[in-house]
């Protein structure tokens, strides 16, 4: 992590003609991290140019369930009893 100690200035005049600078100058304050996880989830379906992904490893609609309830939520599919079918 980087940013910068805080400084107070008091007294501090404003030059008012364009000539002049008025310099602050800060000192940094790193800290560094021991441990860093980046975490991120799948969206259930994944539109690609030539597919549809469906990701199911870490959907929690799906804990306990099968391979049809997983296919009853997927569009463009049709579950009727044991049998799955492609709409259209």
């Amino acid at each position: 992590m980087l940013g910068y100690d805080t400084k107070w200035v008091d007294g501090i005049e404003i030059p008012r003609d364009n000539g002049r600078e008025l310099k602050i100058i800060l000192a940094t304050d790193a800290t560094t991290l021991e441990t860093v996880e980046v975490v991120g989830k799948a969206p259930l379906l994944e539109q690609r140019a030539d597919r549809l992904i469906v990701n199911v490893e870490n959907n929690i609609t799906n804990l306990g369930g099968n391979l049809l309830d997983v296919m009853k939520k997927v569009p463009g599919v049709l579950v009727v009893g044991d049998q799955v079918k492609m709409a259209g």
